[in-house]
């Protein structure tokens, strides 16, 4: 459950057992009752839409999964705007203390700084004191005294000191939320199920069909506008606009769907999406940044690679079983980009590596 101190505001994580108990803030060390209502129903943020509302144990599933990461943007009932998971989840600041002496006012000073000046008699309980989130200068002696609280214990992620409700174990160690979620991350273990090798194949069978179909029209239109251009099959300005339209068809094909829906027709037609390593849609930039990293970067710029380096083998010597050069680089171009899908884990091609993509069961 997610409780709020309504003393000084701060938000944070507790165990479920706690909901009806007295509890002690980190913050400000004021004690309240956690309530169970303040568990709430969460929003969050999926690229430009808002979902939800879900339950705290839904919220704990989406982000074991990757789909809510520590940047993704939440927001509950009592929360002033939306924030990033990692803030709502992070400890609050350590308090600040100030004191009068005499006329003047001293501090800023921390807790452990404004305790030992306690036990050291420089503040009696006389002396007025303030620190953020009370209601004005009070003496030391009216102030709450809060109930004994569990010592603090360390997260064994980043070192700091949390109360024992805000850790949770995870690997046999006792870590706080955002430590978890990190090592939910780096462990890659992320509840997705990647697209398999047949389907991926038939998604992108699927798709040249279709962009086969819209090039075929395209050429068709511009044969029965212009048929002097193509008498001769020499290159011509029409075959060269003609060219440069079922290119940027291609682009927009590929771009448009996987930006708008996560996904092209091919691999809607098998229930495949294309995502980020957390799972989560990508925008149409990363979507265009991975048709580049396809065909321009991998079989384009490769592909002239290898027909350079077979042509040169077949010049040099000329009686080699390589005799048909083109196509023996056209085979170990496509063995180079999508052979790595076959031994990788997550099933990623040369250009999924590039652009930082995978291809999920939708």
């Amino acid at each position: 459950m997610i409780a709020k101190c309504p003393k000084c505001n701060s938000v944070g994580k507790l165990a479920d057992k706690l909901a009806g108990k007295k509890v002690r803030c980190p913050n400000c060390h004021a004690s309240f009752v956690a309530k169970a209502g303040q568990t709430g129903r969460w929003y969050y943020a999926e690229g430009d839409r808002k979902k939800g509302p879900i339950d705290q144990k839904h919220l704990d599933r989406l982000v074991a999964a990757g789909a809510v990461a520590p940047e993704t943007l939440v927001w509950r009932k009592g929360m002033t705007n939306w924030q990033p998971l990692a803030e709502v989840l992070s400890p609050p600041p350590a308090r600040e203390w100030y004191y009068a002496d005499g006329e003047s006012k001293m501090g800023p000073v921390s807790q452990d700084q404004f305790d030992r000046l306690v036990a050291d008699n420089a503040i009696s309980a006389d002396t007025l004191v303030w620190s953020k989130g009370m209601a004005g200068w009070q003496p030391l002696s009216e102030l709450e005294k809060p109930d004994a609280a569990p010592e603090n214990e360390k997260c064994s992620g980043c070192g700091h000191d949390f109360a024992p409700a805000l850790l949770t174990s995870h690997a046999g160690e006792r870590v706080c939320e955002i430590c978890k979620l990190k090592l939910v991350q780096s462990t890659g273990k992320s509840g997705l199920k990647y697209g398999g090798l047949l389907n991926r194949f038939i998604a992108k069978a699927v798709d040249l069909l279709f962009m086969l179909g819209m090039a075929g029209m395209v050429e068709g239109l511009s044969r029965k506008l212009f048929p002097g251009s193509y008498v001769d099959n020499t290159i011509t300005p029409v075959f060269t606009v003609t060219l440069t339209i079922n290119m940027l068809l291609g682009i927009f094909y590929t771009t448009w769907f996987v930006g708008k829906f996560g996904a092209t027709p091919g691999k809607m037609v098998v229930n495949l999406k294309i995502t980020n390593p957390a799972g989560r849609k990508i925008g149409y930039m990363h979507a265009f940044g991975r048709y580049c990293g396809e065909y321009i970067a991998s079989m384009g710029i490769m592909g002239i690679m290898m027909l350079v380096v077979f042509w040169t083998i077949s010049s040099l010597f000329p009686d080699n079983p390589l005799q048909n050069s083109i196509v023996v680089a056209i085979l170990v171009t496509f063995a180079a980009v999508y052979g790595p899908a076959f031994f990788d884990s997550q099933r990623r091609t040369l250009y999924d590596r590039l652009c930082n993509t995978r291809v999920i069961s939708a």
